[in-house]
Order: structure tokens, then sequence, then C-alpha cells
């Protein structure tokens, strides 16, 4: 059984690598472009909208919602990065 100290420091664990695959997924849409088209190409290679990738890529999101382990997994193979790629922390 976790004590109430070790509930806290696993979630913060976890919401770290959440925050760490949006901040990746903003530096592939920087390295794509950026604001002059690198949202809607990253969206044509992984075949989410734009809209789906700003709720995910964009912590301020009124909507956002964050990259479990499937999606991480299908972005980084629809962009051909290798496996854990958005869980790096030297990315």
């Amino acid at each position: 059984m976790l004590t109430p100290e070790q509930r806290r420091a696993h979630f913060a664990f976890i919401q770290d690598g959440f925050r760490r695959r949006s901040h990746n997924l903003r530096r592939i849409v920087e390295a794509f472009g950026g604001q002059s088209g690198g949202w809607e190409k990253v969206a044509r290679l992984t075949g989410k909208s734009v809209t789906k990738l700003h709720q995910i890529a964009d912590l301020d999101h009124p909507w956002h919602t964050t990259i479990g382990d499937k999606l991480a997994r299908e972005i980084e193979q629809a962009l051909h990065l290798r496996p854990g790629a958005l869980d790096s922390k030297d990315f």
C-alpha cells in the first residue's frame, strides 16, 4: 500500500511524462515549420487533425488531453521516429 506521499510522487512522475510528450510534440511541429505550416504537415503525416494536435500539445488548451502510450507510438511511427522518442528527455 502506498503512502499519501508515495502516491503524490507517483502522480507527479506520470504527469511529468505527459508534459514531456506534449513538449516534444511541440518541438517536432517547430521542426516541420512551426506556425507557418508545421501543424498542417504533422497533421497530414499522422492522420490527426490540427485541432487534435493542439489539444495534446498545448497544456493550456481548454480541452487539453494527454498523449497516452498508444497515441505516442502512433505519432512516432507516422513520423518515422524511434519508439519512445516522445518520452525522451534529450529529444
